[in-house]
């Protein structure tokens, strides 16, 4: 390396600070790559739930098998369809909002019998009917459904179309639309629930089936918030700062090399005689014998070059080490000489 001993001190601190520097900034981005300054989160606004249930009581006529019990609930037995009367049926849905609200519900019923793949009768529609409340709104409708008249029914349609069948449904659909306001936007939540009587009235099986009695609908309204990782902005900035710091002490660095390998030749002897290759021989010691010769100091190597041309004379050539070397033409007594001196790398 072609420096001075301060300067190539100097040259490698500086190097090596801002070489350190610009690679922990370097791998601290890089760590910090896949951690976002700012994220978009999803935030639960309000949060809301349409709970619709049915519930029933079947009415008995005198029975053994459960000791002249006259009503059956849900999960208390089995519905045998030769001893039960009627069924009363109970609806109730509930809309709840966890925030401040102004809410409508609008709801009807339908009633439908279904002769499964056959045929099927809608028996009853009722209106539109609206509710009106704020976080909290309930509906409650009851149905009675005579087993006799529901049979009765099914025998007329059947004879009339001369389809028979041991199975058939009694569809109970409740239709609701719930529309809430808040603060935070407008809830549409539409129901549909569908209570099932299924009526099995086959040679040895004859029960009712009540299916379907539970139904939950929730929900929530959200929204997007903008989050800054403080921290991470933070990371980034002092990386960024070190990296600054690194590319500030690189520069200094590359003056000092730069400026203080032009202080300093690179030539050596061997390349500044070039041009005198044709005419030049070396010799091992001085080729003059100073006292008995006369002595002409020659400018420069072009100067000597076009002497050893106009005399026909070799060039010679005397090494002092690689920067300083006697050079002569001789023409008799009389020598034309040039000292080269390459300026070197000075040490402080």
């Amino acid at each position: 390396m072609v420096l001075s001993k301060n300067n190539k001190i100097k040259f490698v601190v500086l190097l090596l600070l801002s070489i350190a520097l610009i690679a922990s900034s370097a791998f601290s981005l890089v760590m910090l790559f896949n951690e976002p300054v700012v994220e978009e989160k999803v935030r639960v606004l309000c949060t809301y739930e349409g709970y619709s249930r049915y519930n029933y009581v079947a009415h008995l006529i005198p029975n053994i098998i459960y000791d002249n019990a006259s009503m059956l609930g849900p999960g208390e037995g089995v519905l045998f369809l030769s001893i039960v009367r009627s069924i009363d049926v109970n609806y109730s849905f509930t809309f709840r909002v966890s925030e401040p609200a102004s809410t409508v519900l609008t709801y009807s019923f339908k009633m439908v019998i279904v002769s499964p793949g056959k045929w099927r009768k809608t028996i009853l529609t009722t209106p539109k009917f609206n509710v009106k409340g704020n976080n909290t709104v309930v509906i409650n409708e009851n149905f009675t459904f005579n087993i006799g008249k529901l049979l009765s029914l099914i025998r007329n349609i059947e004879d009339e179309i001369e389809v028979y069948s041991g199975e058939h449904d009694l569809l109970l659909i409740a239709n609701i639309i719930a529309l809430s306001v808040t603060r935070h936007g407008m809830i549409r939540l539409p129901i549909n629930h569908t209570l099932r009587l299924n009526f099995r009235h086959g040679a040895g099986d004859r029960v009712i089936n009540i299916l379907n009695l539970e139904h939950r609908a929730p929900g929530q309204l959200t929204g997007k918030s903008i989050i800054i990782n403080e921290d991470v902005r933070n990371k980034l900035n002092i990386s960024y700062v070190v990296l600054g710091v690194g590319l500030f002490c690189l520069a200094p660095a590359t003056y000092i090399y730069v400026s203080d390998r032009r202080k300093f030749s690179r030539k050596t002897v061997d390349s500044v005689v070039k041009p005198l290759r044709d005419y030049l021989i070396e010799v091992g010691g001085s080729p003059i014998d100073e006292a008995s010769s006369m002595v002409v100091d020659v400018d420069g190597i072009d100067a000597l070059r076009k002497i050893a041309e106009g005399l026909g004379r070799p060039v010679l050539m005397r090494r002092i080490d690689d920067y300083n070397a006697d050079l002569y033409v001789i023409d008799g007594n009389l020598v034309y000489k040039y000292s080269l001196s390459i300026q070197r790398e000075v040490e402080d």
